[in-house]
């Protein structure tokens, strides 16, 4: 995919497995893709039989995407556009919080990126959902009006600027974001009292965020420098963070812990590289 693609740097990309149920799993090497797909027919035909041939059963599909948010080269315009869409799809499918004003600002550089100039609101208009969160988008036409025109303003005030520019603009924005590039996983957090009991561990390119899960809010965050040692085993990841002298010992259940240390080490080596 990556050499079909004409990826010049292909670590950030990976193929993963995703359910209709937003159940994802990335797919290692040594996968038989062929036996993959069996398996998917067979749980599906069980599903049926339980259920009845006219009941909806689970899905799969399999998705070329983003593993590690290492930066590409401005030069390797294939990775930047795939950066790109990635990221419109992150922020569209609310993978990320964002707010309505960042949202429509969002909104005016993707039509710029994609359609250029603005001549009516009709190219957007009956398609809101592809650049505004759900969250954002209201029951009653009117409010909706308000939105399309809110981002056509805005759209508008974009005269000229080129696709390349527009991309690089909604870039620009998203990376600010701390929770930009974030894998996320579901953590138990048992060493620190000052945790909320259950959280969710963001896994960025510059370092671990853990997120309140009923506030959405950084509770805590820690940078790859200070970061000492790491490890896991099937239903744990431990950190030590500090220094070698004075470090502190963070631990999580998890069963997820194979990715997370494969992630850390990953962004970690390219810092240490850089």
């Amino acid at each position: 995919m990556c050499k079909k693609s004409q990826l010049k740097d292909m670590r950030p990309f990976a193929l993963y497995e995703i359910s209709s149920e937003d159940e994802e799993q990335v797919l290692e090497d040594n996968v038989r893709i062929m036996d993959l797909m069996a398996n998917w027919e067979k749980s599906q035909r069980e599903e049926k039989q339980r259920k009845g041939n006219k009941a909806n059963v689970k899905t799969f599909r399999f998705v070329f995407k983003i593993r590690l948010f290492l930066e590409p080269e401005e030069s390797d315009v294939a990775a930047n556009e795939i950066f790109y869409i990635q990221a419109v799809h992150d922020v569209v499918s609310a993978r990320y919080p964002v707010s309505k004003e960042d949202n429509i600002s969002l909104a005016a550089l993707q039509c710029q990126k994609e359609m250029g100039n603005f001549t009516s609101e009709g190219a957007m208009k009956d398609k809101l959902d592809q650049y505004i969160q759900a969250k954002h988008i209201h029951k009653k036409a009117a409010k909706n009006s308000e939105l399309v025109a809110s981002v056509c303003e805005l759209w508008d005030g974009l005269k000229d600027m080129s696709s390349h520019e527009a991309q690089l603009s909604y870039m620009e924005l998203v990376r600010g974001w701390k929770v930009y590039g974030s894998t996320f996983f579901v953590v138990e957090p048992k060493s620190q009292p000052d945790l909320p009991n259950y959280g969710i561990l963001a896994v960025t390119a510059s370092g671990l965020l853990i997120i309140d899960m009923k506030t959405r809010d950084i509770a805590k965050e820690f940078s790859y420098e200070k970061v000492v040692t790491w490890g896991c085993t099937d239903k744990s990841f431990v950190l030590h963070y500090g220094t070698l002298e004075r470090k502190e010992k963070l631990f999580f259940l998890t069963d997820q812990g194979k990715e997370i240390i494969f992630m850390v080490s990953s962004y970690v080596g390219s810092l240490v590289k850089d």
